[in-house]
């Protein structure tokens, strides 16, 4: 009678989870969530530009980044903050936004610029040197801008508040 019962039981816990739907990343299409600003200095210290911006800490948040937005202000960014330093690879896959990515060392500086990145490209877009941070801005803004390589960056969070 256990068995039974138990068997009864064991085909339920299968079935229900059978019929649970499972979001992928691909699927998510968030808005532009402010968490933050972001100022890029020029070699005199001086403030060159800023943006506002999302910021991509978890595994998750970077594997989803800006896919499936249709939409990206020119004074809006998303920033990757990855564990450790080293060479990093992003894709276009499912990003329908032209983008400039700027990567970071652990100092703050800008090492390495790939720009105007084609949207829904299956291409890899790879540091060429070890970077902790990518900042993803509107593709032709770093051009625009003039921000270039050996430049830093600093950024604050905006402080989450508590409900």
């Amino acid at each position: 009678m256990r068995l039974i019962i138990f068997n009864i039981v064991l085909i339920f816990a299968i079935l229900s989870c059978k019929n649970k739907r499972k979001v992928s990343v691909d699927k998510l299409n968030l808005k532009f969530k402010e968490e933050g600003k972001l100022w890029i200095i020029n070699s005199q210290k001086d403030t060159l530009s800023s943006f506002i911006i999302e910021i991509a800490n978890s595994e998750f948040e970077r594997a989803k980044g800006l896919m499936n937005r249709k939409k990206l202000n020119e004074d809006e960014a998303m920033l990757f903050i990855f564990e450790k330093e080293e060479n990093q690879n992003f894709w276009m896959k499912k990003t329908y936004i032209p983008l400039d990515l700027i990567f970071i060392d652990k100092n703050y500086k800008i090492v390495h610029i790939s720009k105007d990145n084609i949207p829904l490209s299956l291409e890899n877009i790879a540091s060429k040197y070890p970077s902790k941070y990518v900042l993803e801005i509107y593709g032709g803004m770093a051009e625009k801008l003039k921000i270039t390589k050996g430049m830093t960056v600093k950024w604050k969070e905006i402080e989450k508040k508590l409900k």
